[in-house]
């Protein structure tokens, strides 16, 4: 589930009450699905204190709601700002002292992704960042519509070299067309295409992903 203004809207408060839970509950019962996973987005990294509390009162919030109809699964962005990185990285841990036992007690697992504009916007980094945490149910999440961004200063943007580097931390991934924003100057013409599937595939099937990982199709851009 992504954020939508009804249920749980982008960077606010969420709106579903009892009655709006219950009434998805129902729905998935009714048709025989269950959620994956669930992706809010919070600033709980933010180097700003007061809005770094607040997004974690939200997120507090949006645990109890996926717990409600047994979804094993939340995603998450670093989040933070890049030019503080420092900053940042000290509110994501404050952040994951008050949010990794409500996620343990419900038995959410958590998969953390990289995203442009964040602390972590590189795969290794970021990679390297989950690991730390160190805990086996916080893993990593694998967005193939950014690997441009990904893959860094590296031109040839290898999507199958990251997906390794992320080992048995990668558990769930987003697949979609990506934007190649290096393609300009020494890079080339900037296009939007589809990240390379044939890679991608065998990468993820070859892995521990194959058993234990999720996937999900994200808009282009996303």
């Amino acid at each position: 589930m992504s954020p939508r203004a009804d249920f749980i809207p982008f960077f606010l408060h969420p709106r579903a009450d009892d009655a709006r839970i219950a009434e998805l509950k129902k729905s998935l019962r009714t048709h025989g699905v269950r959620l994956s996973s669930v992706l809010p987005l919070y600033k709980c990294s933010s180097p700003d204190e007061t809005e770094r509390q607040a997004a974690v009162r939200y997120r507090k919030r949006v645990i109890g709601i996926t717990a409600e109809p047994e979804c094993p699964l939340m995603n998450a962005e670093f989040n933070g700002r890049p030019e503080q990185a420092a900053q940042s990285e000290a509110a994501f841990w404050r952040s994951l002292e008050e949010l990794l036992p409500l996620l343990e007690r419900e038995g959410i697992a958590l998969a953390l992704e990289a995203h442009p504009d964040d602390i972590c916007e590189e795969n290794t980094p970021a990679v390297d960042l989950v690991r730390a945490i160190n805990k086996p149910w916080v893993n990593y999440l694998y967005r193939a519509p950014h690997f441009f961004h990904l893959s860094g200063s590296d031109p040839t943007a290898d999507i199958a070299a990251m997906m390794r580097y992320a080992g048995d931390k990668l558990r769930h991934a987003h697949i979609a067309d990506s934007f190649n924003h290096k393609g300009s100057s020494a890079y080339g013409t900037s296009s939007t295409r589809p990240a390379p599937r044939p890679a991608f595939t065998s990468t993820w099937t070859s892995g521990r992903a194959r058993s234990t990982g999720t996937l999900s199709s994200v808009r282009c851009g996303s």
